[in-house]
């Protein structure tokens, strides 16, 4: 465990140094900056089932100059659900907002969404709650405002969306890796 903090306050120290430079040189008002991780280090397992959306979670750092989110008509939501199938098309919206681009299943994180939800392979949230892909009829709703959810879940109204889209995902990402598929537009 030891080594594992020793590698998040390395990661985060450097993260800073590359910021203060950003802002020494004046590149932060030109710069959209996101970054993430993908990790489950606060518990190796989910002990409690209260905590199946936050033993999941992971940070998403985003910052965007004023001039780009007021070019992009982006709409900042701090609550916004989503994951790391959101990142591409939210950066592709704020850096290349007058083309079209291919989502592989993301939206932006900066538009306004029919059904927001985030995904990994082990758990989907929604606005209402969270989802273990392990039991897709069973939905955990929040407690308040926070990460938790309830101990007893009520019946999912997402249950056939869950089961669709994860396996979607799963033979989308087969196919796409498995072909070494070259997407490549033409003009």
């Amino acid at each position: 465990m030891h080594e594992n903090l020793q590698t998040y306050r390395y990661t985060a120290d450097a993260y800073a140094a590359f910021l203060n430079a950003l802002d020494e040189t004046g590149l932060s008002d030109q710069t959209v900056l996101i970054a993430t991780g993908d990790h489950r280090a606060r518990n190796i397992t989910v002990a409690d089932q209260t905590e199946i959306a936050l033993d999941h979670a992971v940070p998403l750092w985003l910052t965007v100059p004023k001039h780009i989110i007021d070019t992009s008509k982006g709409i900042y939501d701090p609550d916004r659900i989503g994951s790391h199938k959101d990142i591409l098309p939210t950066f592709l919206d704020l850096a290349l907002a007058d083309h079209r681009y291919l989502s592989y299943g993301g939206e932006s994180l900066i538009r306004p969404s029919a059904r927001p939800f985030g995904y990994n392979s082990d758990v989907m949230i929604f606005e209402e709650g969270a989802v273990s892909l392990s039991k897709p009829d069973a939905l955990y709703l929040w407690q308040g405002n926070g990460l938790l959810t309830d101990a007893t879940p009520i019946n999912n109204p997402h249950e056939q969306f869950v089961r669709d889209y994860d396996t979607l995902w799963k033979q989308g990402i087969n196919y796409f890796v498995g072909k070494g598929i070259n997407f490549q537009t033409q003009n």
